[in-house]
């Protein structure tokens, strides 16, 4: 007698073309985070020199960093600027990120050491109403493209 239910054959095994898809998917949203940048400043050789980091406490889209007036970070998606190559003494370091109300704008002036590295810790922007309302729609449609993915390859 037949009540309409299907015999359970199992989970369907994923073919190396399921595979590839997943990947290529894994790796696209791998690419969309903060990268650390690394800059180096020009100096005669035997110049004694130090390095300078600046560390936000959340990544900004739009990082902005000079040390000595030469640009080492314009508009990078980052958390971290490492600058090496800073000559021995003083140096002068602007940084700006964020936008509006946000905004975060410093210039300071570090003692840089031979061989050490200076910290430069700063609070990264907050972000908006407007920034969460929009990471919230893309959660959501991150969501709802994974499951639809899933639901395609499965």
């Amino acid at each position: 007698m037949y009540y309409g239910v299907q015999p359970f054959r199992g989970a369907p095994v994923p073919t190396r073309m399921h595979c590839w898809r997943v990947a290529a998917f894994a790796a696209a949203l791998a690419g969309c985070g903060a990268h650390d940048v690394s800059a180096r400043l020009p100096s005669p050789p035997g110049e004694a020199t130090g390095s300078i980091t600046v560390v936000l406490t959340q990544p900004a889209r739009d990082l902005t960093v000079a040390v000595n007036g030469v640009l080492v970070a314009e508009r990078a998606h980052s958390k971290k600027v490492r600058v090496t190559g800073v000559p021995v003494g003083m140096a002068d370091v602007v940084i700006a990120a964020g936008g509006g109300e946000t905004r975060v704008e410093k210039h300071i002036r570090v003692a840089v050491e031979e061989r050490q590295d200076t910290a430069i810790p700063l609070a990264g922007p907050d972000r908006s109403m407007g920034e969460t309302v929009k990471m919230g729609f893309l959660t959501m449609a991150a969501w709802v493209l994974s499951r639809a993915l899933y639901l395609a390859i499965f």
